[in-house]
């Protein structure tokens, strides 16, 4: 089957095989039409059509009543939580729905809810003291990413500690320069050859700068300092920087 020039674009954005994401992500994950058509913008209609056309059967209304597809599959919370150490928060976000559903589900599927300063590290890992985060944030210039896999925890989680710390106010950035900001984005989006709107989070942490580290420090700024998601920091650095 020959694609048409909008699956083929829609391709490249996402790297992979169209009828391959819709699959993981509509039958699998439980994403909505809905949600998936503003993810890769473009019509809920075209995202049905393709459903039809890869032979993926779409949902029932009796479908979305019985099954709650917002709802992971069972085990996915599990592996989520406990494996990848991802925040409820940031689980809740994708999901769109609010955090107490997460821990509603998580406890009608046996997940235990962990407390404390330590909840989300792995057994046998100590959280970084304050100093010791600064010194890496601020000081190596390491991303939360790189920060995240010595800790083994998810990068939203260096991002909450961050936050809690406010690093921002007690340690200086090359990023508090607005021109610096600005002059790594541009460098980005030449590099990536897109658009601000189709910059994805996987741009910031694949392309590397000339000192061979990661554009993601930008990322982190915004998130640090305004206590951001990534759609929040991305709509913040439009506004400040592209918007025409």
């Amino acid at each position: 089957m020959e694609k048409t020039p909008l699956i083929l674009k829609i391709e490249r954005k996402i790297g992979g095989k169209i009828e391959d994401y819709l699959l993981r992500k509509y039958n699998h994950e439980h994403i909505s039409g809905k949600k998936l058509a503003r993810d890769l913008k473009i019509g809920e209609n075209t995202i049905y059509s393709w459903l039809r056309l890869f032979n993926i059967p779409i949902r029932t209304l009796e479908d979305y009543i019985v099954t709650s597809p917002k709802r992971p599959p069972k085990g996915v919370l599990r592996y989520y939580y406990e494996f990848l150490r991802k925040p409820i928060e940031t689980t809740a976000e994708e999901r769109e729905v609010n955090p107490r559903t997460i821990y509603k589900w998580m406890q009608e599927e046996g997940v235990e809810r962990l407390h404390g300063t330590n909840s989300h590290l792995k057994k046998g890992m100590i959280k970084p003291s304050k100093k010791k985060l600064g010194i890496l944030y601020n000081e190596n210039k390491f991303s939360r990413e790189e920060i995240a896999s010595r800790y083994n925890v998810h990068p939203e989680t260096i991002g909450i500690w961050l936050r809690k710390a406010r690093f921002s106010r007690l340690y200086p950035s090359i990023y508090d320069n607005k021109r610096t900001r600005k002059k790594k984005l541009d460098e980005l989006l030449s590099i990536t050859k897109k658009s601000p709107n189709d910059l994805s989070q996987r741009d910031f942490k694949n392309n590397k700068q000339e000192n061979r580290r990661s554009y993601q420090g930008i990322l982190a700024w915004y998130i640090s300092r305004f206590g951001y998601n990534f759609s929040k920091a991305k709509e913040h650095f439009i506004k400040e920087f592209y918007k025409q």
